[in-house]
């Protein structure tokens, strides 16, 4: 009977040692797709290449530089070189992680999604035209040591 218990000891030991090197491991990987919590974990500039926009915190935003088809949404324009430049205003959703921008311009507004990668928050615009292409288009903080992913290198689902 005491050999049980010992035996029994031992294994509940090494399952909840395993337990924690798992969890341990599930944390790291948490960390690198921060959440928005709140609005103000957006305010700041987000730039890719010369594309620009400035989330701030009264709720009003600036873009310059942003390629049209990115604005709009519309991957079958991603050949063109044509950009936008204007203003508006942005509301976050935290339930789903989605920003949506208002503007009076007409090729100007839209929205995409708070993500993350490498523990650090990025943004990025769904450019599906409404066919469920999970590409996208990345911005990064303008102080972020990361690369923006492009087109092709960026997944709504990854």
């Amino acid at each position: 009977m005491r050999t049980r218990s010992r035996c029994t000891s031992l294994l509940l030991a090494a399952f909840l040692a395993s337990s924690g090197f798992v969890l341990a491991g599930c944390t790291g990987f948490f960390d690198s797709y921060p959440n928005a919590d709140e609005p103000a974990d957006l305010v700041g500039t987000w730039t890719h290449a010369a594309g620009r926009i400035t989330l701030n915190e009264d709720g009003s935003f600036e873009m310059t530089d942003m390629p049209k088809w990115v604005a709009l949404g519309d991957s079958s324009g991603s050949g063109s070189s044509e950009t936008v430049s204007c203003t508006g205003t942005w509301t976050l959703s935290v339930e789903i992680q989605n920003f949506w921008l208002s503007s009076e311009a007409a090729d100007c507004g839209g929205g995409g999604f708070a993500t993350g990668r490498q523990g650090e928050m990025t943004i990025a615009f769904g450019i599906d035209s409404g066919s469920g292409d999970p590409r996208c288009y990345e911005l990064v903080r303008e102080d972020s040591n990361l690369t923006p992913r492009g087109y092709e290198d960026c997944l709504q689902y990854n």
